[in-house]
C-alpha cells in the first residue's frame, strides 16, 4: 500500500538518494580530483551535490528551480553516492522551501531491494545540518524496502536546523508539515534503527506515531520524549535500547506494541496517568522499570498544604473504598501516586488499604481480573511490605449471586435457579488471597491456633462437574470445587485477619476480617456472611491485644466495622472485648455459631476475658469503610451498666475509662455522598480522591488529617 510520509523522514530520505550527473574532471568514483572531491554533479530536479575529500557530503537548490523540490530517490544521484557510502562523515543540505520527496519504488529501481533513504546507511556519518529553519518532506513507500530516514547510520550523533546545534543531540523539531492534504505524515519503519550512536532525541512535535523497530539497536540512546501528539508506539520501538534510562510520554491514551520498551535497569518512564502504565505493562514485560506519574498541579498545592500543618507524632495512611470500575468511572486511579508523593515527603511507610477495591464484575475471570489490578498494581506493586489489605465484601464479587447489582444482567442465573449456584460467580478466597495478603504473608503475623483447626472441619464438594451456565455475557462451563478445594479455601480464608508490628513507631496494627462473603463463609462456615464471623477472631484478638510490647498503641482495622448496635451481635462483642482491654475489665461473653464447622473454629461457646493484669496505656481505637462515610462514634458502657453506641462523638466530649472510638472513612470513588456532611467528590480538582493520615501524639491524641475530599477530625480519651 502506498503510504506518503511527509515529514522528517521524506527530508531525510531524499537527500540521501539524489542523483548525480558525472563528476567533473572525470574523476573516477571512489578518487579524489583535482580539487579535492571524491564526485559532484548537477541533476534533473533542479538540485546539485558534492563530496569532498573531508567527507563532507553538500547538496543545494538552484536558484532557479522555482519548484524547489529534490526527488531524493534520483537515479543518478543513487548510482553515484552508492560506492561512496562510507565515506561520508558530515551532510549540508540546503534549506527547500518547497519539498524533498522520496518514492521507494525509484530507489528500488536503482539500486535494488535494501535501497536506502537520504541519510541511511553511512556508517560513519556523524552530523547532519539541515539549512534554515525547517524542511519539508514527504515519502511514498510502495513496498517494504524502504529503509529509516537514518537507517543503519551507526556513528550519527547531531542532527540540527539553522544555525542552533547542540553537540550529540539528534534535533528534528525543525521538520516541516507543507505538504499535500493526502501525504501522511509519520516516520516510517527504522527510523533510527541501528544508530547506535545516538545518545538523544528531540522528535517533532506534529508526530502521531513511532512504529516498530524505529529505535531498535541505538544502544547508546538514554534520554527521549515522545510528544503530545504521539498515540501509539510500534512493536519492539526501542529493541536492544540497553541504555535507555529516561523515556517521557507526554500523551495519553496511546497504544503499545509488543515488546515496544525495553524492561532496562534503572529506566524512567514517565506517563500521564496509572491507565497508561498498564497499557505498558501489559505489552511489555516490565520488572525493572520505574514508573513515573506527575501529579496535577491543584493537588501538589492542596497535599503541601495539608502536610505544612500536619501534626507531629507517629502516622499511618488510610484509605477505602476506591471501586475501581472502568464502566462506572468512579475512580481516576491516581491514589497510588498521591500517597506516594505524602510518603516521600513525610517519611511515613505504613498504607492500609480497607478493601472494596472493586465493586463486581460478571464472570469470575472478570473478578479476578479487575481484583488483581486494583489490588496487585495500585496497592501492592507499590507500596510493598509497608501495604496492609483487610478484605472487603465486595472482593468476592458477592454482588451477582446476591443479585444486587452489575455482576449480571440477567438476575434468573442466582442460585437455586437453572442450575446455576452461587460458586459460578464467587471470586475464590485463594484468589483473593494470592492477589493480597500472600504479598505480606512473611512480614505478618497469623491467627496461627485457627489455622490448626482448620484440619478437623468437614469440607464437602460445591457445583457440578460438566454443564454450563448461561449469562447476558455468554456460555460458561459449570463451576466445580472438589472437597480438597474447599479445604484450600478454608486455608486461605483464616490468613485475611493477621497483625504486624511497627517496632520503629511503636503501633501494633490488627486487620480483621469482617466479612468477605465468600467460597469458605457462605459453604463451609455455614452462609456466615458479613460480621456473623467476627467470633472465630476473638480468642485471636484478646491474645493479640495483652501480648502488645508496652509503649505501643494499637490501631483495630476492618472493612465493615460499624458504628450501631442493632445490626450485629458480633460486632457489639467485638467492641466490648475492645472496652474491657482498654479498661482492664474482665469480660463474659456467650457467643454463636451457624454450624458445626464454625463451632469447632469459634470453640467454648461461653467466652471469658480477664484484662485485669494488662495495664496498657496507650491508645487504642477503630477504623473502618464500607458505609462511605465519615463518622466519628464511640463504644463505652453507659451509667446504668449498658453498652451502647450511637452517641456522636465530638473533641473534647467526657468519656468514661472503657470507651473505644468507632472511626469511620469516606470513600475514595466518586459517587453521590452517603451523608449530607459528606464532601460531593468531583474531578479536576482535590475533592476527586480521598484519604487520610493518622497521626498519634504523645498524650494519646488521635489526629486525622484528611487528604483530598473531607474534613479534619481529632479524637481524644483525655477531655
Amino acid at each position: 500500500m502506498k503510504r506518503i510520509i511527509s515529514v522528517l523522514i521524506p527530508v531525510l530520505c531524499a537527500l540521501l538518494l539524489f542523483s548525480c550527473g558525472e563528476p567533473d574532471g572525470g574523476a573516477k568514483v571512489g578518487e579524489l580530483d583535482a580539487d579535492g572531491y571524491y564526485t559532484r554533479g548537477t541533476v534533473a530536479g533542479g538540485f546539485s551535490w558534492s563530496l569532498d575529500a573531508e567527507g563532507v557530503l553538500t547538496i543545494t537548490i538552484e536558484e532557479d528551480n522555482k519548484a524547489k523540490q529534490m526527488d531524493a530517490s534520483n537515479a543518478e544521484y543513487l548510482r553515484a553516492i552508492d560506492p561512496l557510502l562510507d565515506k561520508v562523515t558530515h551532510m549540508e543540505i540546503d534549506r527547500f522551501a518547497g519539498r524533498i520527496s522520496y518514492s521507494a519504488n525509484s530507489a528500488i529501481e536503482t539500486v535494488g531491494n535494501g535501497a536506502r533513504n537520504l541519510c541511511a546507511s553511512m556508517p560513519n556519518l556523524i552530523s547532519v545540518h539541515f539549512r534554515g529553519d525547517k524542511q519539508n518532506f514527504w515519502v511514498e513507500e510502495n513496498g517494504d524496502e524502504v529503509c529509516g530516514l537514518f537507517y543503519g547510520s551507526s556513528s550519527l550523533k547531531t542532527v540540527w536546523f539553522g544555525d542552533e546545534k547542540t553537540e550529540n543531540l539528534i534535533d528534528l523539531s525543525g521538520v516541516g508539515y507543507g505538504t499535500p492534504s493526502n501525504r501522511d505524515n509519520y516516520f516510517s519503519k527504522s527510523l533510527f534503527s541501528g544508530c547506535a550512536s545516538i545518545e538523544k532525541a528531540v522528535l517533532p512535535r506534529q508526530i502521531t506515531e513511532i512504529t516498530e523497530y524505529t529505535f531498535k539497536g541505538c544502544t547508546s540512546l538514554a534520554d527521549i520524549a515522545l510528544g503530545i501528539g504521539i498515540d501509539s508506539i510500534g512493536a519492539n520501538a526501542f529493541a536492544d535500547c540497553s541504555a535507555l534510562k529516561n523515556l517521557v510520554l507526554e500523551s495519553s491514551g496511546y497504544t503499545v506494541g509488543e515488546n515496544a520498551i525495553p524492561d532496562n535497569d534503572g529506566l524512567a518512564i514517565t506517563v500521564e496517568n496509572k491507565n497508561d502504565q498498564m497499557a505498558i505493562e501489559e505489552a511489555c514485560a516490565m520488572t525493572a522499570v520505574e514508573f513515573i506519574v506527575p501529579l496535577d498541579d491543584y493537588w501538589i498545592e492542596h497535599i503541601d498544604a495539608k502536610l505544612a500543618e500536619l501534626p507531629e507524632g507517629k502516622s499511618f495512611i488510610i484509605y477505602t473504598d476506591t471501586h475501581f470500575q472502568s464502566s462506572m468511572n468512579r475512580n481516576t486511579r491516581k491514589i497510588a501516586d498521591l500517597v506516594e508523593y505524602v510518603r516521600e515527603n513525610t517519611g511515613i511507610k505504613t498504607v492500609i488499604n480497607l478493601g472494596d477495591p472493586y465493586t463486581g464484575e460478571k464472570t469470575i475471570e472478570k473478578a479476578d481480573e479487575l481484583f488483581r489490578t486494583s489490588v496487585e498494581e495500585y496497592f501492592f506493586d507499590v507500596f510493598g511490605t509497608d501495604g496492609l489489605f483487610a478484605v472487603g465484601n465486595h472482593d468476592a464479587n458477592y454482588t451477582t449471586w446476591m443479585s444486587v447489582e452489575r455482576a449480571t444482567d440477567d438476575r434468573k442465573q442466582v442460585e437455586g435457579e437453572n442450575g446455576c449456584g452461587a460458586f459460578n460467580y464467587t471470586l475464590p478466597d485463594t484468589n483473593i488471597y494470592n492477589s493480597s495478603v500472600a504479598h505480606i504473608a512473611d512480614a505478618v503475623t497469623f491467627d496461627s491456633k485457627l489455622i490448626d483447626k482448620l484440619e478437623s472441619l468437614t469440607y464437602t464438594a460445591v457445583g457440578a462437574e460438566g454443564g454450563q451456565y448461561i449469562t447476558h455475557e455468554g456460555v460458561y462451563d459449570q463451576v466445580y470445587y472438589s472437597a480438597e478445594d474447599m479445604k484450600e479455601q478454608a486455608y486461605a480464608w483464616a490468613k485475611m485477619h493477621y497483625h504486624i508490628d511497627d517496632d520503629e513507631q511503636k503501633i501494633r496494627y490488627i486487620v480483621l476480617d469482617t466479612g468477605d462473603c465468600g467460597l469458605t463463609t457462605k459453604y463451609t462456615l455455614g452462609n456466615a456472611l458479613w460480621t456473623a464471623i467476627l467470633p472465630t477472631q476473638y480468642d485471636w484478638l484478646a491474645e493479640t491485644l495483652m501480648s502488645t510490647p508496652e509503649g505501643y498503641d494499637i490501631a483495630v482495622v476492618g472493612h465493615m466495622l460499624s458504628h450501631y448496635e442493632e445490626g450485629s451481635s458480633s460486632n457489639k462483642q467485638l467492641y466490648q472485648i475492645l472496652s474491657a482491654f482498654r479498661a482492664g475489665n474482665k469480660l463474659e461473653l456467650s457467643v454463636s455459631a451457624k454450624n458445626d464447622n464454625m463451632a469447632i473454629l469459634v470453640g467454648d461457646l461461653k467466652k471469658f476475658y480477664d484484662f485485669s493484669e494488662c495495664g496498657f496505656e496507650g491508645a487504642v481505637f477503630t477504623m473502618s469503610g464500607h458505609w462511605h462515610q465519615d463518622e466519628s462514634y464511640v463504644w463505652y458502657t453507659d451509667d446504668f451498666g449498658t453498652y451502647q453506641t450511637n452517641q456522636a462523638y465530638r473533641y473534647g466530649d467526657s468519656l468514661p475509662e472503657d470507651a473505644v472510638f468507632y472511626i469511620g472513612l469516606n470513600n475514595d470513588c466518586q459517587e453521590n455522598p452517603s451523608d449530607d456532611q459528606d464532601t460531593v467528590m468531583s474531578r479536576g480538582n482535590a475533592t476527586e480522591n480521598c484519604f487520610s493520615i493518622i497521626t498519634i501524639a504523645d498524650d494519646g491524641t488521635i489526629f486525622l488529617t484528611r487528604i483530598g475530599a473531607g474534613e479534619d477530625r481529632i479524637f481524644s480519651y483525655n477531655s
